[in-house]
């Protein structure tokens, strides 16, 4: 899953209203697309609120699928 846009805010936007979406409807698959996406693109920015909020939608989506030890690596970080 990529966001085409040039603006980052747009794609934050995008990644983590895709991943809320899917969030509430328990759909455990695009969770994680729209997660790993967010994180990739926030690693680029490293030390940045969008890194630190991509850390916790991908740790809570790892809780979400049962991976308690990965959703704590991503959760502390």
């Amino acid at each position: 899953m990529a966001i085409e846009s040039e603006n980052a805010a747009e794609r934050f936007s995008a990644y983590y209203g895709l991943w809320a979406g899917s969030f509430v409807r328990a759909e455990l698959g695009p969770m994680r697309e729209a997660s790993e996406a967010f994180l990739r693109d926030g690693q680029l920015l490293s030390g940045s609120l969008e890194e630190a909020v991509a850390h916790r939608i991908v740790g809570t989506t790892a809780l979400f699928l049962g991976d308690y030890v990965g959703a704590r690596r991503q959760l502390e970080q």
